[in-house]
C-alpha cells in the first residue's frame, strides 16, 4: 500500500469513527454490525471474558 492510499484509507476510518460515535444509538448499532455486542447489547460469546 503506498503512502497516498494509507492516508486515504485512514482518513475513510476516521469519519466512519466520528460518524459512529454521534450517539448512543449509533455507537451500539456499529457495535452490533461489527458482531462485537448483541442486540441486547451485551458482548458476544467472542468478546466475552473467560470464567474459570
Amino acid at each position: 500500500m503506498d503512502e497516498l492510499s494509507f492516508n486515504r484509507q485512514v482518513k475513510a476510518l476516521e469519519k466512519a469513527m466520528k460518524e459512529a460515535n454521534q450517539s448512543k444509538e449509533t455507537a451500539l448499532s456499529a457495535l452490533q454490525h461489527a458482531g462485537i455486542v448483541d442486540k441486547n447489547g451485551k458482548l458476544t460469546e467472542m468478546y466475552r471474558p473467560k470464567t474459570k
